[in-house]
Parts: C-alpha cells; structure tokens; sequence
C-alpha cells in the first residue's frame, strides 16, 4: 500500500476570492481606515452606544410597564387579573433588554456613523403627512410623504415616485375615504 502525499490548503476560500474575516480576529492596522474610505458607515471601535441605549430604553419600558401593571390586580395562573399579562410582558421586555444590553456590552463593534440627511426627511415627510391631510387633503399629504420620503434615497427617481405617490394616493382614497368612510378630503383647496 503506498501513502500519497498532497498539499492540503489551509484556506477555505478559492484562491480568487479574498477570504473573510474572523469575527474573533484581532482587525489588521493596515486596513483599519479602508472601512471609512469605502464609505460602509463603520468607524471607530469600543461599545455600540446607539445600541446600548436602546438596550437600556428596552429594559426601562418593561421596568415601567412592569410597575405600572403591578397596580391592577394580578390574580392567579388560572384566573389572571388585569395585572397579571402587563406585569409578565414588562418582565419579558426587561429581561429582553437586559439580554441585548449584555450582549452589545460584550462584543465591540465599530460605531455607526448616522446620517442625517435620510432621518430629517423622512421625518420631514411625516409631519408634512400630519400637518397636511386635514387642511389639504389625503392626496397632497400622501404626496408630501412619498417625495420627501424619496429625497432620503441618494439616487431619486421621478417616475418611480410619480407612480409611488398615485398608487398610494388611489389605495388611500378608496380604502379609507370609500371604504372605511374617513371622513378626510381627497384634495381641499
């Protein structure tokens, strides 16, 4: 019997494709500042503070959901107060919380970099909805919406939004004006 002998290769990736990181691998000075040069959104390291934070905002909203239904009676397993699922859901929200807090705590990821321009418009476009779909209608509020909405996109495309904004418009005309009989206006001039 004869022992052949061939070169194992210790990478799994072809040798085309670059191979991917560890996740527990110690990032590689030299590349270290190409993430932001690409423009991934990804810089720095340490503790995720956005994540975190809402993290503590989880276990904050079941501590008080917790309290608050602790004031109703709770009842027992079989026959449950008013109390009794507030109380379970704002324990499960905290230990949620807790859970994903721990977690982002552990591990250090890169911060994100926030980007304004998509957060204030289609921030913008929904209280442009709000302020609009009483005084000027459910058409030109949906209008709003939808073309500031689509400003967030770094590419806009008109016809892609002409059709967006009358799709939406007649789906809101004969759901909610027709059908459910809101009583908004189409367009009020």
């Amino acid at each position: 019997m004869r022992l052949v002998h061939a070169r194992v290769r210790t990478d799994d990736s072809p040798p085309s494709l670059p191979s991917r990181p560890s996740l527990d691998a110690a990032p590689d000075p030299a590349t270290a500042g190409d993430r932001d040069h690409h423009g991934d959104g990804a810089s720095g390291g340490g503790v995720n503070l956005p994540e975190l934070a809402m993290a503590l905002a989880v276990i904050g909203l079941g501590l008080v959901v917790a309290w608050i239904g602790s004031s109703y009676e709770m009842g027992r397993v079989a026959r449950m107060g008013p109390g009794f699922f507030p109380v379970a859901l704002g324990g499960l929200l905290a230990v949620i919380g807790a859970v994903v807090a721990l977690e982002v705590w552990r591990r250090e990821t890169p911060q994100p970099v926030i980007r304004y321009r998509p957060l204030v418009l289609i921030l913008s476009g929904i209280l442009a909805f709000a302020l609009l779909v009483e005084r000027a209608g459910l058409v030109p509020a949906v209008t709003a919406l939808v073309v500031l909405s689509a400003l967030a996109e770094p590419r806009v495309r008109p016809l892609t939004v002409l059709g967006v904004v009358v799709a939406m418009s007649l789906i809101g005309v004969f759901l909610f004006i027709k059908g459910l009989a809101v009583p908004l206006p189409v367009v009020a001039w």
